[in-house]
């Protein structure tokens, strides 16, 4: 008797482990009322979304867009180069900006306010230190302007203050 009792105990063990095994295995409905299925899909969707995008990214079509705009900012700083010759400008030619060293006798806020004076808007370097005395120095966005000429016209503007030196 004891036996059949204990044949009979696992027989319903694995019954009840098989009706376990099957509820898990069916489709879930989370709160969002979408089934892990469902989730799984979109989820592979995405990530082939993803991967399609990385590969744009890596095509020569987006190396070529680079190229372009490192060709414009090369151009630009150049330009930023030969009109403020003779003037301490630092930062690579293909910078998006560069830091103006200020001759003697100029802040860094009264550059600034100069500038703006003239129409042309420029950082000094006061705005970028934390805990320590900044250097005489602006910060020129060479990429802001949206054209050639409005770069030009501006640096021109900034070249005839440096010229003029600080207003008593």
């Amino acid at each position: 008797m004891k036996s059949k009792l204990k044949q009979l105990t696992a027989l319903v063990c694995a019954v009840a482990m098989m009706a376990a095994l099957c509820l898990a295995l069916r489709p879930v409905d989370t709160a969002y009322g979408a089934s892990l299925n469902d989730q799984l899909a979109e989820t592979r969707a995405k990530k082939q979304e993803i991967q399609q995008q990385l590969d744009k990214i890596k095509s020569d079509k987006a190396k070529a867009l680079l190229e372009t705009h490192r060709a414009r900012a090369r151009q630009r700083g150049g330009l930023a180069d030969s009109l403020l010759d003779g003037f301490c400008l630092q930062g690579p030619a293909e910078s998006l900006f560069r830091w103006l060293v200020l001759p003697e006798g100029w802040s860094a806020e009264g550059f600034e306010q100069a500038a703006l004076r003239d129409g042309v808007q420029v950082y000094g370097a006061h705005r970028f230190a934390v805990g320590i005395k900044p250097p005489a120095a602006a910060r020129l966005a060479i990429a802001s302007p949206p054209d050639m000429e409005q770069l030009r016209t501006g640096l021109l503007r900034l070249r005839a203050l440096l010229e003029q030196g600080p207003q008593k």
